[in-house]
């Protein structure tokens, strides 16, 4: 500024300077549109479906995009062929614009700021290099922007200077800061319809992800579906009855937690989003569907409980034989509990090691097999053994 009060009182001093300086500002309006001069703008907000948003800068610039999020995503529009800007391109584009929308603050602005990643004011060479370039390289910042211009002060003081010395024939400083117009955003918005592109951009999204995970819960309701056949069918000796409980537990929980995090996600608290309505239908159906499939899993659940239930006893009897037998000849000596415990193993190992029979200690039928099949009572002409062991091999000779 102080330079530029020195260039002024150098031009008062001299009277054919001051000629020039009247002549400079006869055609102050012809030199005018050439400075890019906008008038200051009053309003930034816009308001659409009763909510009022707020047309707003980034406080600096930034270096990089955000990953797009459920209430902030970065686009980029561009005018088409009827100078109408849509959604859609990319920064090779002339027209091209990046625009951020903040749903849940209700936000809109162009990308980009008139302060650099440090917070100060930053320069622009002419518009028409700074786009030419960066159209190029495929980048954005507010040089290249429609929604910005000069700043009017400056601009003024550098117009009088240039039309006073050369008579706004190109001596002009081209050199500029860029300043955020929200008045000529929000009438582009409103000229363009961006907001209608907008929220049928964010419904269509969410729609389709909404639909994306119904059809994955679907699939995994088909899923459980065929596994508790297959597991249902598998279920037969108390090992696989184990194992199915034990399966079905884990299905449930990754069953559940699919749903519950498609029961938990909020569409409705962001504006221009998802109809609530069709949402909340949405996940009523996945809560029925939670429901309906918790049933088949408790059903399958409490009838393989229940068959193991009735294997364990089953099994208790058989072990219980066991231990009457091996009691009977004193390999057991314990209480008969049908429990299969240390001094059980112990008697079936003794018992094993004695007849040279090789024992399966988890197949019990097939224990209790082999020890009745060693302690037949003897029935007609029985030959002893020649050793006095603690059982005896017979046979009967009144089946030849």
């Amino acid at each position: 500024m102080i330079k530029l009060l020195h260039k002024i009182s150098v031009i008062f001093m001299f009277p054919s300077m001051c000629r020039v300086l009247r002549f400079a500002c006869s055609i102050f309006v012809v030199c005018l549109p050439l400075q890019e001069l906008v008038a200051q703008d009053t309003s930034s907000n816009i308001r659409y479906n009763g909510e009022l948003w707020s047309l707003a800068q980034l406080p600096s610039v930034r270096l990089s995009t955000p990953p797009a999020a459920s209430n902030y995503e970065v686009l980029i529009i561009y005018k088409d062929y009827l100078n109408k800007w849509v959604i859609g391109g990319d920064l090779k584009k002339p027209t091209a614009e990046m625009i951020y929308v903040d749903r849940r603050n209700r936000l809109i602005g162009p990308f980009t700021s008139s302060q650099d990643t440090a917070g100060v004011d930053y320069e622009c060479v002419d518009r028409k290099t700074a786009t030419a370039t960066q159209v190029n390289q495929g980048v954005y910042n507010a040089c290249r922007s429609d929604f910005y211009s000069a700043d009017t002060t400056v601009k003024v003081a550098q117009m009088v200077i240039a039309c006073a010395i050369l008579a706004c024939l190109g001596g002009y400083d081209t050199d500029w800061f860029p300043i955020f117009r929200p008045q000529k955003l929000k009438q582009e918005i409103l000229a363009s319809g961006l907001m209608a592109q907008f929220e049928k951009y964010f419904q269509d999204k969410e729609r389709l992800h909404v639909e994306t995970r119904v059809a994955l819960i679907n699939d995994a309701t088909n899923s459980l579906l065929d596994k508790l056949d297959s597991i249902n069918e598998e279920a037969q000796d108390s090992a696989s009855l184990r194992s199915s409980v034990e399966r079905l537990t884990e299905l449930s929980k990754e069953y559940n937690q699919q749903i519950n995090e498609f029961r938990n996600e909020n569409f409705h608290d962001t504006s221009l989003g998802f109809a609530l309505g069709d949402f909340l239908s949405k996940k009523r159906q996945a809560s029925d569907v939670l429901v309906s499939m918790n049933e088949r899993i408790d059903e399958s659940l409490q009838l393989i409980t229940k068959n193991l239930n009735a294997i364990k006893l089953a099994e208790r009897a058989i072990v219980s034989e066991i231990q009457a037998l091996l009691k009977d000849q004193s390999y057991y000596t314990y209480a008969v509990d049908g429990l299969f415990g240390a001094g059980t193993l112990k008697a079936i190992k003794t018992f094993s090691q004695d007849v040279s029979l090789p024992v399966e200690r988890y197949d019990k039928p097939k224990i209790l097999r082999s020890v009745k099949s060693s302690f037949i009572s003897p029935v007609g002409s029985c030959s002893k053994s020649l050793t006095d062991g603690a059982f005896v091999a017979c046979f009967s000779i009144d089946n030849y």
